[in-house]
């Protein structure tokens, strides 16, 4: 429909500028009406069923408004639908019926009212009317499909390959899973100009996710994707088609290239499948996979990656991360390990795995192995039935709670028997008051009583919804396992678990992973600058582990001999500082640093300035800044003011801002930054920390001459913990 509204309206403009120059004559004015009358009777009629005489109409017009002489030229726009007419108006292109054929197809698999029908065909366009109208009044009809459809027209036809893929055009559908078709509405959409439909596409075909295997097609489609927009993702797969000669001839060369560089671009799996490439570099193989998986399956991120994870290869992940862990049991198995205190409410086994999981970093595998699922649902509430405690108060909150997400069909809860007495309890997650990520969270535990009440008896810990608390059972006896997320981001991998007596009494065990130290994995030379690695920057790799330790602690790191600049509270750059912010924000006293070097080589000294703001509102956030005046008269004279932070609205993390990074083609997180001089020549060096809260740091030494930054070396470092504490409390 809307192919031919614009066809219309392309008329109608066109006709409005000939009348500028033209003499407005009656004909004139009965087009114009001719125009709004066609239109009027087109705007109600999907694509699909539009008629052809409505078509030839509208062809007819335009045919009428060239022969005025306007001499314009006249364009179809690249929409959605394709439609394309002939002289005699009848549609000629391939792709509209395909695209039609499609559409009529998926109005009948999900069973959309003609009334629907008009508002979608115009939202899947990307109107936003429409996609209002179509929220408003059909919510239950689209329920899922429609909160994701946006006015990017070609992420729109993904959504709905996807919701082909899951099933799910509904919130709670099962019946439409037809991964054909999604491959096809994702290839459409791959070919206006969609980068994750392409790869998700190309991951389709490659691994015959229900459809047939296309190796050809996955390459093509990869190539599709990267010639669109470079990135991480379309590095990691062209990685692939290289490495393994899908759909295209094997270059390992070309294969370690791309892993390298999506490596240093903060993506993991490229982290992992230079384990690949031992003839390139010298790798310790232990780190980067304990690496790989503290990056990938901490935290909320259990779970094997599914097609809704649309920009990974969540195939090859999945098998990286089976891997992995695999190769990381086999080492903790192998190798002198804590010894484990008996203890009556935590058995040496269970101890023993959890310390395990800690030290591999693999807590997201246990709690696939072990987790025990919700198997009530608010279809089951009536069953059981709440004791309200009569107090002056009435009902307490965490009955009422209780009952009320046990009446929800959003949150299922659980009957298990938590206190190993042979009985089954209720557990219910009771849902923290305001407070976003931050608010308290818990399990509350109710057990019938003689009258066959349900009575509370106990409770779990409380946690911050981001900790990732789950119910287990290990060896028949049930646990509540968590990993508690950090703030400050230095020991992610902490983990707790908790158990339930008969007596409703609590117990605690606390595994604490401390005593870090940073292990190198490995570093990459670009020999075609220099062969004399060792001579050129030996005092860099000295200078490294007490950088990571700041960056660590969050503490700006300044080398010996750094010439920094003095400077009075009274000097006039001082007025131009964000005092006002970080006096309230810092955490611990200010640390700029204001420091001279010729980072560019060309002569002329750099004034560089290093702060780092810290920041509370819904959570914690560290912003590291890096600004690069041109040289000591810009900086005197405050031509470039600093700038202020800005505030992120992000839940916690480590960002950092600043115009180095418009100098130095890094696209990740510095923590930190400094120079050295050798032989006449002034290198940069970035220590880079992956991702918010991760214990990777990459090392990065860049040497700018004439205007270009060259990547001189890059190394990386996992921060591992040199030891565990282990407690038993309560």
């Amino acid at each position: 429909m809307k192919k031919i509204r614009n066809v219309i309206f392309t008329a109608l403009v066109i006709l409005s500028i000939g009348c500028a120059n033209t003499t407005v004559t009656d004909e004139t004015v009965d087009m114009q009406d001719e125009v709004v009358d066609t239109y009027n009777e087109i705007r109600v009629i999907p694509d699909v069923i539009l008629a052809i005489d409505t078509q030839k109409k509208a062809f007819e017009l335009y045919e009428k408004h060239m022969s005025n002489g306007t001499g314009d030229t006249f364009e179809l726009d690249d929409d959605l639908t394709l439609l394309l007419l002939s002289k005699d108006g009848e549609k000629v292109s391939s792709e509209t019926s395909h695209y039609e054929s499609l559409l009529q197809q998926f109005f009948d698999d999900a069973d959309v009212s003609e009334a629907a029908r008009i508002h979608l065909v115009d939202a899947i366009s990307g109107r936003e009317g429409s996609i209002l109208r179509l929220r408003t009044n059909h919510h239950d009809e689209l329920s899922y499909l429609v909160y994701k459809l946006g006015t990017d027209k070609k992420k729109n036809l993904f959504e709905i390959g996807m919701a082909y893929y899951h099933s799910s055009f509904r919130t709670y559908d099962g019946d439409f899973q037809d991964r054909v078709k999604a491959l096809e509405w994702a290839k459409m959409s791959a070919h206006m100009g969609s980068v994750t439909a392409a790869l998700s596409a190309g991951d389709m075909v490659r691994y015959g996710d229900g459809v047939p295997v296309d190796e050809q097609m996955a390459y093509e489609l990869y190539s599709l994707a990267h010639s669109t927009k470079p990135s991480v993702f379309t590095y990691e797969r062209l990685g692939y088609c290289y490495l393994y000669g899908i759909g295209v001839a094997i270059d390992r060369q070309k294969a370690f290239d791309y892993f390298l560089k999506c490596t240093f671009e903060e993506h993991i799996p490229g982290l992992f499948m230079l384990s690949e490439f031992t003839e390139y570099l010298e790798i310790d193989l232990t780190a980067l996979y304990k690496a790989f998986i503290s990056n990938i399956w901490s935290g909320d991120n259990h779970g094997d990656l599914t097609m809704s994870n649309y920009d990974y290869d969540y195939h090859a992940l999945n098998n990286a991360r089976r891997d992995s862990i695999k190769i990381l049991s086999d080492i903790w198995e192998s190798e002198p390990h804590p010894i484990v205190q008996p203890n009556a409410n935590f058995p040496e086994k269970f101890v023993d795995e959890l310390m395990k999981v800690a030290h591999t970093q693999t807590y997201g595998a246990f709690i696939d192995e072990y987790i025990l699922p919700a198997n009530r649902t608010h279809e089951d509430a009536h069953r059981f039935n709440i004791y309200i405690t009569d107090d002056k108060l009435g009902w307490s909150s965490v009955e009422q709670e209780a009952i009320s997400q046990m009446g929800s069909k959003y949150y299922p809860f659980y009957e298990y028997d938590i206190d190993g007495c042979g009985v089954d309890e209720i557990a219910v997650y009771i849902l923290g008051s305001v407070g976003g990520s931050t608010a308290n969270n818990y399990y509350a535990i109710f057990k019938e009583n003689n009258d066959g009440l349900y009575e509370f008896f106990s409770i779990s810990p409380l946690t911050y919804t981001r900790d990732n608390m789950h119910i287990v059972s290990y060896d028949d006896k049930i646990y509540f396992v968590y990993n508690l997320h950090d703030e400050t981001g230095n020991e992610p991998h902490d983990i707790f678990a908790y158990t339930i007596d008969a007596n409703g009494r609590g117990h605690k065990l606390s595994i604490t992973i401390k005593d870090y130290s940073p292990r190198h994995i490995f570093t990459y030379i670009d020999t075609a600058y220099t062969s004399d690695y060792d001579e050129l920057f030996s005092n860099v790799d000295k200078q490294v582990e007490t950088a990571l330790q700041d960056a660590r602690h969050q503490r700006i790191y300044s080398p010996e001999g750094e010439i920094q600049l003095v400077l009075q509270p009274d000097d006039d750059l001082w007025d131009n500082r964000y005092t006002d912010r970080l006096a309230e924000s810092y955490y611990g006293p200010p640390q700029d640093v204001f420091f001279v070097a010729d980072i560019e080589n060309n002569g002329i000294e750099n004034v560089i300035h290093k702060g780092r703001s810290w920041d509370h509102w819904k959570s914690f956030i560290y912003q590291s800044w890096f600004e690069v005046y041109k040289n000591r008269k810009d900086f005197d004279n405050g031509t470039v003011a600093l700038r202020k932070p800005e505030f992120i609205d992000r839940y916690h993390g480590l960002q950092s801002a600043g115009n180095l990074h418009d100098m130095l083609p890094i696209g990740n997180t510095v923590s930190q930054f400094w120079t050295h001089e050798y032989d006449g020549v002034t290198y940069c060096v970035t220590l880079n920390r992956y991702g918010w809260y991760k214990l990777i740091y990459a090392l990065q030494i860049f040497v700018i001459q004439n205007g270009e930054p060259q990547i001189v070396s890059q190394s990386l470092f996992f921060d591992e913990a040199q030891k565990i504490d282990l407690l038993f409390l309560y």
